[in-house]
């Protein structure tokens, strides 16, 4: 077993030290791997290899697919890159994906929550893929330069909001899906329009709900909460 030296482990540690949660980096020859059943691919690579390995007549097994990607947004918290690289080894990335610029502003607002904006990747229209995580050691991002993701804690928070809404969602009720669908195709087609109304629902950051008396009742009333962003609010 070899044991790596000292300095080689304070060179890590000060490296990790520049980077924060929403930092990304652009490279070549950067690849996502996950696992895939090659029974039943579902993604194109995943299709292309079983298509590869069913021409050679090898079994079609599980099997790692690499798929190239254009850079990586870190999404472990500030607190732990930054710690020491033996105690904890591991941080989380999720690929940069180029999208067009209505998807791109629907994420900004918090309208897409497969996705996270990246504020100074945005001018490559390059978002967070927050379906798709991989885990690195922490050497391998020692041998990247950060670009900062974030201008300021209000864009940091942003970005970590997205994270936590990804993995937070409310799994609500299907009769309350389908009473809804009426709700979010009105909003969809009035949001573009260049009026008050349109201006009003592009001003919203955020939609909650809740029930009453509970989500288990027979009959229920479903309050709506329509939060504006905060740069909004001062507009009316």
């Amino acid at each position: 077993m070899t044991a790596m030296r000292t300095d080689a482990i304070a060179e890590i540690n000060e490296a990790i030290k520049k980077w924060r949660q929403g930092d990304f980096f652009l490279a070549e020859n950067l690849f996502f791997i996950h696992l895939a059943d090659l029974k039943c691919p579902l993604t194109d690579e995943a299709m292309e290899i079983a298509e590869e390995r069913a021409r050679e007549g090898d079994a079609l097994e599980v099997e790692g697919i690499a798929s190239e990607v254009i850079g990586y947004v870190i999404i472990t918290q500030t607190c732990d890159i930054v710690r020491d690289c033996k105690a904890r080894s591991y941080v989380e990335l999720s690929p940069l994906v180029q999208v067009n610029e209505s998807i791109l502003k629907e994420t900004r607002l918090l309208r897409r929550p497969a996705f996270a904006y990246v504020p100074n990747a945005s001018t490559r229209n390059l978002i967070a893929d927050l379906d798709r995580i991989i885990t690195i050691e922490k050497s391998i991002l020692s041998n990247y330069d950060p670009i900062a993701g974030c201008n300021d804690d209000s864009e940091r928070r942003a970005f970590a909001d997205a994270l936590a809404r990804h993995r937070n969602r409310s799994a609500f009720p299907d009769d309350f899906n389908v009473c809804m669908g009426a709700v979010r195709d009105y909003l969809k087609k009035i949001h573009r329009k260049n009026n008050d109304e349109g201006f009003l629902i592009n001003s919203i950051g955020e939609i909650r709900v809740t029930a009453s008396p509970n989500w288990d009742a027979e009959n229920i009333n479903i309050f709506l909460w329509f939060i504006l962003h905060p740069q909004a609010a001062f507009t009316y």
